[in-house]
């Protein structure tokens, strides 16, 4: 018996709803990666969301303690070389939970931010500086309790970032790149290739790309606290150079400390043992305090006479 003539379209109705609904699930779901904002079971804030870089997009994540009352010192987190703001998202929980807003970001080319990458260049500068203005004007951060750390590749352009800007308080940095131009030779292929792309030829034909991402460079211009974290597997920088950079952050009168980093394969622990072993302690000594708004004592109000012998009260003082 043949088959009716709207039996057809009966037939391929559950499936065109089906798809419709798979195709608005996918565009919830890309939305919900692109920006939310949460709480976890334990009451800790979570937001995940992408920074407008002219145009362009930086992915951004922030955790946040749960009841947390009054403004709080924050914790900017910068990642390395093959990862993203994603990389810090356990060792965030625990920043939280020590009573810091913590945020991370994906530097340009990497995780879902916008590319190319520069290899810690001058946009990414830019994109630390602009999450940076991202801290500063929330009500839950303390004004004068900004830190920034960063790792690996992160590093120098974390220290340019808080050279040119006075609102970062203090500096922490493990494993940075002290010279990249002398690192080279001892870089990974893959690495020197980036950068030879990036830059367009060797230190000897592109000095100055070289030398904008090397701590070196910055850390004479730094204003501020500095940690330096120098961990046994680091081949680009040696202990030597990691002790120069303390000492010109010294030199121009500001704290700076060195100091070791993690055993072997600790930089996969993605609890960051570093950051509660040393940077946190290093935030609560060395962050300046929170300046309560200070108000002169009011004088007491002065009472004259009237000609009619009464007395003028006061005006309320506004």
């Amino acid at each position: 018996m043949p088959p009716r003539e709207g039996r057809p379209i009966s037939l391929r109705a559950p499936a065109l709803l089906l798809a419709l609904a798979l195709a608005a699930l996918g565009g919830w779901l890309s939305g919900c990666r692109g920006g939310y904002e949460t709480e976890t079971l334990r009451g800790e804030g979570v937001r995940e969301w992408f920074l407008d870089l002219y145009g362009a997009r930086v992915e951004a994540l922030a955790v946040w303690p749960a009841e947390a009352r009054g403004a709080l010192p924050a914790l900017l987190l910068v990642h390395g070389d093959r990862d993203s703001g994603q990389t810090f998202r356990r060792a965030m929980f625990a920043v939280a939970r020590a009573g810091h807003y913590a945020m991370s970001i994906s530097l340009p080319g990497f995780g879902e931010s916008t590319g190319p990458e520069d290899f810690g260049g001058e946009r990414s500068v830019r994109a630390i500086r602009h999450a940076v203005d991202y801290l500063a004007a929330q009500r839950e951060v303390r004004t004068g309790g900004l830190a920034l750390y960063g790792e690996g590749m992160g590093a120098a352009p974390a220290l340019a970032a808080a050279a040119q800007d006075e609102r970062i308080r203090l500096v922490a940095l493990e494993d940075p790149i002290y010279d990249l131009a002398e690192a080279f030779p001892r870089l990974p292929d893959a690495q020197r290739g980036r950068l030879l792309r990036i830059l367009g030829g060797p230190p000897s034909e592109r000095p100055e790309g070289y030398q904008e991402r090397s701590a070196k460079e910055w850390a004479g211009k730094l204003k501020a606290p500095l940690l330096v974290i120098h961990g046994p597997r680091d081949k680009a920088t040696s202990p030597a150079q990691a002790e120069a950079l303390v000492k010109t952050v010294q030199g121009n009168g500001y704290f700076a400390q060195l100091r070791p980093g993690g055993r072997p394969h600790q930089e996969l622990d993605p609890r960051r043992p570093a950051l509660q072993r040393w940077v946190l302690p290093f935030m609560k000594d060395r962050l300046p305090p929170e300046q309560p708004l200070k108000r002169e004592p009011e004088a007491p109000p002065s009472r004259k006479k009237t000609p009619a012998g009464g007395q003028v009260q006061p005006k309320p003082v506004r």
